[in-house]
């Protein structure tokens, strides 16, 4: 009986990994069309957050110190007017946990025992009953190379947990003209509304790369 009760415990034990260790399954043209979708969606959220920015209006009469207001041309363009219409745009593509990062870090100041790490990028504040996006204009842009994603190369790699990976080739233009093709890597994760990015999905133009 004893070692029946040990056996069955570890055929438990087992099972219980396996479940636990267990790949998610999908529909591949499903995620290939999310996965676009996505990625194209992204290409503004990204030029906003680490990207080159929002354009802003140089005129000191309405300036706080590095900030100043948005372009309305540039906002127009951009497909939103409000820091809460900017979330929404970014929730439509990123993952929950990564969109905490991405509020937490470019619309919030980072402090690390009382200093100042690094402003916020955006702040938004009301002028004349309107609300405004102030822009940080001495914000150091994480990329400024154009990306253009080539679709034809987008595959499906496979599934890891809860994660289903993708591939695609991202065209890179530095800002003086030359070019480079690297391989991006993307996860996607299936949340209560659809699936999400949970990858950043630009990529920088390293010169020491010469494809």
């Amino acid at each position: 009986m004893k070692r029946k009760i040990i056996a069955l415990l570890l055929v438990f034990t087992i099972l219980t990994l396996i479940s636990c260790d267990k790949n998610r399954e999908y529909d591949e043209s499903e995620v290939k069309t999310a996965a676009q979708e996505l990625i194209e969606k992204s290409e503004v959220v990204n030029l906003v957050f680490y990207g080159t920015g929002i354009a802003y209006d140089d005129d000191k009469n309405q300036s706080s110190g590095y900030y100043y207001p948005a372009s309305e041309a540039h906002l127009n363009e951009l497909g939103f007017k409000t820091i809460s219409e900017l979330k929404a745009k970014t929730e439509e593509v990123y993952t929950k946990a990564l969109c905490e990062i991405i509020f937490s870090t470019r619309l919030t100041s980072v402090s690390d025992d009382g200093y100042v790490i690094s402003l916020a990028r955006y702040y938004e504040k009301e002028v004349d009953g309107y609300p405004v996006i102030m822009v940080y204009t001495a914000a150091e842009p994480q990329y400024t190379n154009s990306v253009v994603y080539l679709y034809d190369t987008l595959k499906v790699e496979g599934s890891k947990g809860e994660l289903i990976y993708v591939t695609i080739d991202l065209l890179l233009t530095s800002t003086e003209g030359k070019k480079q093709t690297v391989n991006a890597r993307l996860a996607l994760l299936e949340e209560s509304d659809g699936y999400r990015l949970d990858t950043l999905s630009f990529a920088v133009y390293n010169p020491d790369i010469t494809k």
